[in-house]
């Protein structure tokens, strides 16, 4: 499980631009929207818990994920699909809040499943699709 772990937080380091480590660092310390100024909530669940499910079906969706990401989907996929299909359906998302890349922010998201939990972080693109998205497995 730690060589699936990398391999999800270099695709997110590569396709938004992150230092090495702000992947380990976003999801141990995600920007809280419980913090004395009110944060917007995380918008991108709906769009992320979608790729998941196609992810878990073995599919890269185009109409969903920017070029970069598809084609490291593509790459990436006979990995993802066995890890995602463990953890079973997706039971709930909860937003821990925003993590900033020199990419752009990202939204982080607990996903929790029939089987454990991750924590996602996602950006979304101006045109609506996913530029990057990753994890670390919990």
């Amino acid at each position: 499980m730690k060589y699936i772990t990398a391999i999800l937080k270099v695709t997110i380091c590569v396709l938004i631009v992150c230092p090495a480590g702000a992947m380990a660092q976003a999801a141990s310390s995600p920007t809280s929207a419980s913090s004395s100024v009110a944060a917007p909530a995380g918008v991108d669940g709906p769009i992320l818990q979608k790729a998941l499910e196609a992810n878990a079906k073995g599919d890269c969706p185009a109409d969903l994920m920017g070029p970069g990401l598809l084609e490291a989907c593509h790459q990436q996929i006979a990995v993802i699909q066995p890890m995602l299909t463990a953890k079973g359906k997706i039971i709930k998302l909860d937003f821990l809040g925003f993590q900033q890349f020199p990419g752009g922010q990202a939204e982080m998201w607990r996903v929790t499943y029939e089987h454990g939990s991750q924590v996602w972080g996602i950006n979304v693109g101006s045109d609506g699709k996913i530029a990057g998205m990753g994890t670390r497995d919990q």
